[in-house]
């Protein structure tokens, strides 16, 4: 029995299946110990980060991993007094990470209804005025929820007005999800993206941001040399190249992302739809079926942790933060569930 199969990762968003033995060895394959005593180059994967995203080298920049492009954007806006506006929940990072640096933060607060997340647009749009820079998820991270088209129309409408940085992270694009570099440029706006998720590189820390090349230069200026190793870089490269393999599992997870949620749904747990690779369910005593789950060897994310500001904690009181298990560890982690409610 693998690792793996003894205890699940579910907790912390890792696409932990997604590279199938096929794909991992061309990660393998293109990683040279030759390259190791030398520091890295990206120049090769800057070219095909353009090739992949349509956008120029100049306004592409590499990082260890998303969070160190968001360190870097939140340093940027520190330096030019700006403001944070971050509807909450969103991904902890950004509270850790804003809060460090002493950006300071305005927290507005998703509500829900009849079973969806509500964005608090009216809100958001009343507090992009000037000195502002907001921060947005697409989708959502803990809540799976995604912008609606003409939300992100009056968000870039407001974003022009007012000259209003928008930071929009797209994590999950890969999933089957819509993506706003053409609006870089004709709106103040830098794209956050990782290889964590739709290449399931979590453990290589590899994180690119795509932004017009003024703000790119600043942000290289708050980045550290040489911030992704050689394997890193090369299996980036190797994953990018073999895309088209690459799509065809991010299909089978995007599948098996509905069977889970429908056979989640049968154990009477609500399930809120999900543009991710995980799914948040809502359900009585969370913290207690988190705590019965790891006993089985299944660690999943309680929905109370993942929020520290009130504001958008209260939100995900009872809920549970699940990333979309293996075909083969289904049926396993729903009865796991289902025995852990019954119990």
């Amino acid at each position: 029995m693998s690792p793996v199969d003894a205890l699940l990762p579910l907790h912390r968003n890792e696409s932990y299946w997604l590279l199938d033995e096929q794909l991992i060895a061309v990660c393998m394959a293109a990683m040279s110990p030759a390259t190791l005593p030398l520091y890295p180059s990206y120049e090769s994967l800057r070219k095909a980060l353009s090739a992949y995203t349509g956008k120029p080298t100049s306004m592409i920049s590499i990082a260890a991993g998303s969070d160190a492009i968001i360190e870097a954007i939140a340093r940027v806006c520190v330096e030019r007094n700006l403001r944070a506006i971050l509807p909450l929940p969103t991904f902890y990072g950004y509270e850790k990470i804003l809060s460090r640096v002493r950006l300071p933060i305005m927290p507005l607060a998703f509500t829900e209804r009849d079973g969806a997340f509500i964005m608090p647009i009216d809100t958001i749009l009343d507090s992009m005025t000037s000195g502002t820079a907001l921060f947005l998820c697409q989708p959502n991270n803990p809540l799976g929820s995604r912008i609606t088209e003409s939300n992100m129309g009056r968000i870039f409408d407001r974003a022009r007005e007012n000259n209003v940085l928008v930071v929009l992270d797209e994590a999950y694009y890969e999933f089957d999800n819509p993506t706003y570099l053409a609006q870089i440029g004709s709106v103040p706006l830098i794209v956050v993206r990782t290889f964590s998720k739709g290449f399931g590189l979590s453990g290589a820390r590899v994180g690119y941001a795509v932004a017009p090349e003024d703000i790119t230069a600043a942000l290289t200026e708050q980045l550290l040399p040489w911030p992704v190793a050689h394997p890193s870089t090369c299996a980036a490269l190797a994953l990018l190249d073999a895309n088209t393999l690459l799509a065809k599992r991010r299909t089978l997870l995007i599948k098996e992302r509905a069977r889970f949620s429908e056979e989640l749904a049968a154990t009477g747990v609500t399930v809120y739809p999900s543009f991710g690779n995980f799914v948040l369910i809502r359900v009585e005593s969370a913290d207690t079926i988190a705590a019965k789950l790891a006993r089985d060897g299944i660690l999943v994310a309680d929905g109370g942790s993942l929020c520290f500001n009130p504001v958008g904690s209260r939100l995900l009181l009872n809920t549970l933060r699940i990333a979309i298990p293996a075909p083969e560890h289904r049926t396993r982690v729903v009865g796991c569930i289902r025995s852990a409610i019954n119990s």
